[in-house]
């Protein structure tokens, strides 16, 4: 059954669990792969983690995607930190020990670098980061304005139509308040340098994206000076649409180059 949704994890996050939806439960998802070891994909800036449903069956791993528990919900993590911890119990629940393979799609990189520093912390091995075009935040924070706003609340909105998320929370105000939220958390975070091997996806459509931050993006996407061991693979199409049809072969081509790389 690649490519579909083969089961999740239960998670009562908040006193709350979503339903009427075999799509999607609150906490981690299983999108259906190859053996192996497992590839851990965090959520975008709008708390879902439905983009990464395209990867399954073409990715070279088991690829479980992990939502955030309180989209949607007043309740909110308080810190990248206590979302990394979060998400580090999840991931334990499906394999207790490393080495791991995390990443995640902008936002979801950069909570992927942190908890790979927090398990470096506890003596567990990383195998690799995988950035999906994050931008480094390490110089303070990088916000979107309005306008990057709403075009990444209608895509992920266009993104995720098809699968049973509750109608009233998957409207692009609601995501844009999810972006909102994400962009707090990344100004009260001051990431560490990680000294582990990473990985940036990094999409090569970079003018609407750099006229709508209102600053150039490097090669690296900022990321250089910052992991050392960091690997960069072009793929197509812009920031907001990595995982669109069109984009979708030569992202999965160049992430399973990136993940045998790791063992050459």
């Amino acid at each position: 059954m690649a490519g579909v949704f083969v089961g999740g994890g239960v998670k009562n996050f908040g006193g709350r669990n979503w339903k009427g939806s075999e799509f999607f439960c609150a906490g981690w998802s299983f999108f259906a792969g190859f053996g192996g070891p497992a590839l851990f994909l965090v959520h975008s800036a709008i708390g879902l983690a439905f983009d990464y449903v395209k990867l399954a069956g073409l990715v070279e791993r088991p690829v479980y995607g992990i939502h955030n528990p309180y989209f949607g919900l007043m309740e909110r993590f308080n810190s990248l930190e206590d979302m990394a911890d979060a998400y580090i119990d999840f991931i334990r629940e499906v394999q207790p020990h490393g080495p791991y393979c995390l990443g995640g799609h902008s936002f979801g990189g950069v909570v992927a670098l942190v908890m790979a520093e927090k398990l470096v912390t506890c003596d567990e091995e990383i195998e690799q980061v995988i950035l999906f075009d994050s931008i480094c935040v390490k110089d303070g924070t990088r916000s979107f304005n309005d306008s990057a706003r709403f075009i990444a609340g209608e895509t992920w909105v266009r993104n995720i139509k098809g699968f049973c998320v509750d109608p009233e929370s998957s409207n692009v105000e609601v995501l844009i308040k999810e972006v909102k939220h994400a962009e707090r958390l990344l100004s009260q975070c001051a990431l560490l340098p990680y000294s582990g091997a990473v990985s940036l996806l990094k999409a090569q459509e970079v003018g609407r994206m750099e006229g709508l931050l209102g600053y150039p993006l490097d090669i690296w996407n900022g990321w250089q000076s910052f992991l050392p061991q960091l690997t960069v693979y072009n793929v197509s199409g812009n920031h907001w649409e990595m995982f669109d049809d069109e984009n979708l072969e030569e992202v999965v081509k160049q992430l399973n180059r990136a993940l045998r790389d790791q063992f050459q």
